[in-house]
This record gives C-alpha cells, sequence and structure tokens, in this order.
C-alpha cells in the first residue's frame, strides 16, 4: 500500500485501526483521524461521533516525528 496516496474508501480497514478519512461536505471537504467501530460506524479520535462521516478516501496516518 502507497502511505501517501489516497485509497477508496471500501479498501479502509475495520479493525479499530486510526486513519485519515476525506469527507466532501455542502460545509465544505475535511480531513480528520477515525477508526472504525464495532457499532459499525466511523468515530473521530476524540472518540466522538462525527453527525456527517461519509468518507470517500482513506490514507494512513503518517509516522510519528522522529
Amino acid at each position: 500500500m502507497n502511505k501517501d496516496k489516497w485509497q477508496p474508501i471500501e479498501t479502509a480497514p475495520k479493525d479499530g485501526t486510526f486513519v485519515l478519512l476525506y469527507c466532501p461536505s455542502s460545509l465544505g471537504s475535511y480531513m480528520d483521524v477515525y477508526s472504525f467501530t464495532e457499532c459499525g460506524g466511523w468515530q473521530c479520535s476524540n472518540f466522538e461521533y462525527s453527525p456527517y462521516p461519509d468518507p470517500t478516501h482513506w490514507m494512513p496516518l503518517p509516522d510519528a516525528p522522529e
């Protein structure tokens, strides 16, 4: 997998791994860190559910700085 490229949302991990999501919206596109939960929805990294997470693409998180 290329860590520098956006991937189709259908290929996103569903095991609780945090990833960067791209979500287009009528209010403007945004990106945030989410994980897919056991309940079958995307949960933001601050453990809140977004009111409109309808992501089209995802990307692995970058490596932490050294």
